[in-house]
């Protein structure tokens, strides 16, 4: 069974955490040791150094997760789930398998992701750990590849051959068959499932193979290998991504192919080059939050045109030219009224003793005002949202701040319990 962990908690070493605690999980020396090699080795400018983060957790040497959620796997095998923090509608956090499902539910909803493709019938069984539940979804889509068909393909092949076929490669029957006068070196088409695209899903089974633990996982795999026993393992997997069809009629194999890219390139911040059993799935819960906020905002609110990542204005201008290109999360419009928002994945409120307004941050509220000044400067009453996730502490909107000219900022809860999943904005506002 995999480690579990909460975003913004701690890893120790085994010999460094003496008992049990809620913020931090204890993991072999060798597993930290590597982690912390890994962090170290990336550059100041890799956006992936802030995934961990070196701290002190009561006086002993640490690595304190960040802000990404999903699997963590070492070289060594050691798995290491990390779950957000995500409180229900009485304020109270939810256990393990329900923010998994929350989660699962939410990362369907995350741009180009090959979630978005998921048969949602899979998220019955969310208790197990995530590292199967990310493998079934991967183990399903190729199982519907195979019964649809695997594509062959005319391959330009080269042999040594007894009788005339295709091209005769001149240059090389004079080198090769300079004496064996019966046989011909030539060039043909012949049409087989040796391609690049069922190359790769080869190769992925493969590295699935060594890695999924669940009978169900490790029984579909073998049967999938077994539909796949005629294609050899992708020699190189760079090379293969990019000489993949872009051909209509291989529509079909788009998804599967968006999960070969990630289990086989490794792309979390930890990847381990050549790890044949380590598989890491680590998604910003920032990215998470903002689709999935959209993608419900289009559900609860059908009569307004919702686009996200607007790019309408510019903060200002130099000699004729834009400078610094402003891009709300959430840009809102229905008739002549717009409304600009923004998420934050943030728990505000996590020290009760103060007011739970001190804890936005102040560039934020810079930010939503230059928002509003951009894109709803010819309005008469201006609405911009910060939205954040309901926690233990911030369960209702706090009381609408007033800038100048008309503008108010609203600070409100997503509910983002299963039974609930809405916005909470009180009343007297555009999208009340």
């Amino acid at each position: 069974m995999p480690l579990l962990i909460r975003e913004y908690g701690y890893l120790l070493r085994e010999q460094d955490l003496s008992s049990p605690d809620e913020k931090a999980i204890a993991i072999p020396s060798a597993d930290f040791d590597f982690l912390e090699f890994r962090l170290c080795s990336l550059g100041d400018d890799n956006e992936d150094r802030f995934f961990l983060k070196p701290a002190l957790f009561k006086g002993r040497r640490s690595l304190q997760v960040q802000n990404h959620v999903g699997v963590l796997q070492t070289p060594s095998g050691t798995q290491i789930e990390i779950l957000p923090k995500i409180y229900s509608g009485h304020g109270q956090e939810l256990g393990p398998d329900q923010v998994r499902n929350i989660l699962i539910r939410m990362l369907g909803y995350l741009r180009n992701s090959p979630f978005r493709q998921s048969d949602r019938a899979l998220l019955a069984d969310v208790s197990m750990p995530l590292i199967e539940v990310f493998v079934s979804y991967f183990l399903q889509q190729v199982n519907k590849l195979v019964k649809r068909g695997i594509r062959s393909d005319y391959v330009a092949t080269q042999k040594n051959i007894g009788f005339m076929k295709g091209k005769l490669l001149v240059a090389d029957q004079i080198r090769h068959n300079l004496v064996n006068q019966h046989r011909f070196y030539v060039e043909y088409d012949e049409f087989q499932v040796n391609r690049p695209e069922n190359r790769l899903i080869r190769s992925a089974l493969e590295k699935i193979s060594a890695i999924v633990l669940q009978s169900r996982n490790q029984r579909l795999c073998r049967e999938l290998l077994f539909a796949f026993d005629d294609v050899p393992p992708a020699a190189d997997v760079r090379t293969d991504l990019g000489r993949c069809s872009k051909d209509r009629s291989m529509g079909y194999y788009e998804h599967v192919l968006d999960w070969c890219r990630i289990i086989l390139l490794d792309q979390s911040p930890i990847g381990a080059a050549g790890a044949t059993r380590s598989l890491s799935l680590l998604f910003p819960m920032e990215r998470i939050f903002e689709d999935y906020v959209a993608a419900r905002m289009r559900a609860l609110h059908p009569s307004w045109q919702i686009r996200t990542q607007a790019r309408d204005h510019y903060l200002m201008q130099q000699e004729g030219k834009n400078h610094f290109l402003m891009k709300p999360d959430l840009v809102l419009s229905r008739d002549k009224i717009k409304v600009v928002a923004d998420t934050k994945w943030k728990l505000l409120g996590q020290d009760s003793s103060l007011p739970i307004h001190s804890s936005i941050g102040q560039a934020d509220l810079y930010q939503m005002f230059a928002y509003g000044k951009k894109y709803l400067h010819d309005q008469q009453v201006k609405e911009v949202y910060l939205i954040y996730p309901k926690s233990a502490n911030f369960t209702k909107p706090i009381e609408p701040f007033k800038y100048e000219d008309g503008f108010r900022l609203l600070v409100v809860p997503f509910d983002l319990s299963l039974d609930v999943d809405n916005l909470l904005i009180g009343e007297n506002c555009f999208l009340a």
